[in-house]
């Protein structure tokens, strides 16, 4: 039986283990990631990382990564990255992992990720279009149209963090609400799924975003738009990163006819 390894770079923690061809993780396990050592020790901590799971799976047909950092997903690179990596800018993960183990690879943004695999198998499955938030110490975007991530022209689609909102003096959950609704009107979503560690208090904040978001709202799209918590928790970059492999896979396929 075919299996795929499967890694979650985050910035405070690497996650990875390997999945079954019906993208069932079939373990996972944890490590730092000890992004202060910058970009390239955190390479070869992935390709040290890589090799032992290696060692142990002769049956792995590809590895799917899942990485923080504005990634190019056609080259497999990143194409921006903060100084929580320093020097990660520009490194080809891609071409680095498939010249050293010989095995196909694809390399996504980890939100993204999150967002497909939220779409896909967890809260949003089945919507049409599917906005997927993460909020911890920032904020990340995904936007999922019929199964795929929209990238935009350059591959920045979905960096929300970076939107200028103002201030507010109603605090948080109006923030939320309020830059929610702002997205609602420009992509229309289905569903709206809310992760990241402080959706933890979800029985707190999720009705004051909830009615943050439907006071911004026009009625007619607040009736019409699903808002969610995130089901599938820090499975979510592994399992995406899977689907995204398999996607890149399937379309390969179809140009070879």
């Amino acid at each position: 039986m075919e299996q795929y390894l499967c890694m979650d770079i985050g910035g405070t923690r690497i996650k990875y283990g390997m999945a079954d061809a019906e993208g069932r993780l079939l373990y996972v396990r944890e490590t730092d990631t000890k992004a202060y050592l910058g970009g390239e020790a955190l390479m070869e901590r992935v390709l040290g990382l890589l090799r032992t799971e290696l060692e142990s799976c002769r049956q792995a047909a590809g590895i799917c990564i899942s990485t923080a950092g504005m990634v190019d997903c056609r080259q497999g690179k990143i194409v921006y990255a903060s100084e929580l990596i320093p020097g990660y800018t520009g490194m080809p993960i891609k071409a680095r992992l498939e010249e050293q183990f010989g095995l196909p690879c694809q390399v996504e943004n980890d939100v993204n990720c999150a967002g497909l695999a939220e779409s896909l198998a967890g809260a949003g499955r089945g919507s049409s279009v599917c906005l997927c938030l993460t909020v911890g110490t920032g904020i990340g975007g995904a936007l999922i149209i019929d199964g795929k991530v929209f990238h935009g022209f350059c591959g920045s689609a979905g960096e929300v963090g970076y939107m200028c909102l103002g201030g507010s003096d109603a605090g948080r959950a109006d923030v939320l609400g309020r830059g929610i609704a702002n997205l609602c009107y420009m992509c229309n979503p289905e569903t709206v799924v809310l992760g990241g560690g402080i959706m933890e208090q979800r029985e707190y904040l999720y009705p004051r975003i909830r009615e943050r978001m439907d006071g911004y709202l026009l009625p007619f799209i607040a009736a019409r738009t699903r808002l969610t918590m995130a089901q599938l928790g820090n499975r979510a970059g592994m399992l995406g990163a899977f689907y995204h492999f398999r996607g890149c896979q399937t379309e390969q396929r179809q140009k070879d006819g």
